[in-house]
């Protein structure tokens, strides 16, 4: 995580920007981090949905028999239409995306009081080792202040 605004040198990196407009941070990684982020915010919300979704080699290898999978376990009863925005933020492309303060409250809600142990997501030259708290500040500050989160 790099504070927007901050006198650094620009650097290029291939990757995901996770931030909002008008934000203070802004969270850069690469595309496995991004699917490190959004599989541990999935075992969170389900583990079952969790364990199959980040089987990356399932994906990957047999996408047909994983979207399948996926959509048998979505079909349970315990999924309900409010979570369908969460749903949204897992499964949105990577190339480019967006959810909304009330998904970011959301998230937060599910995650807040989660140990993510140390766990990071954005760039390794990069982050402070706090990725995960530093972006459950950034959700709460989303969906207090109404912004939008994006991707790109």
């Amino acid at each position: 995580m790099q504070k927007r605004g901050s006198k650094a040198t620009m650097e290029v990196y291939m990757g995901i920007c996770l931030t909002s407009r008008k934000s203070s941070y802004s969270f850069e990684m690469g595309y496995g981090g991004f699917n490190n982020l959004r599989t541990n915010i999935c075992k969170v919300f389900d583990k079952e949905l969790g364990e199959v979704y980040a089987d990356t080699l399932f994906a990957l290898n047999d996408p047909q028999n994983y979207t399948k999978r996926v959509n048998e376990i979505l079909k349970d009863e315990r999924f309900k239409d409010e979570d369908k925005d969460i749903l949204d933020f897992l499964f949105a492309s990577d190339c480019g995306g967006k959810c909304s303060y009330k998904t970011a409250k959301k998230i937060y809600d599910l995650i807040k009081d989660i140990d993510f142990g140390g766990k990071i997501f954005t760039y390794a030259a990069k982050t402070d080792g706090k990725d995960y708290e530093n972006f459950k500040e950034f959700l709460k500050e989303c969906y207090q202040k109404h912004r939008t989160i994006i991707w790109y």
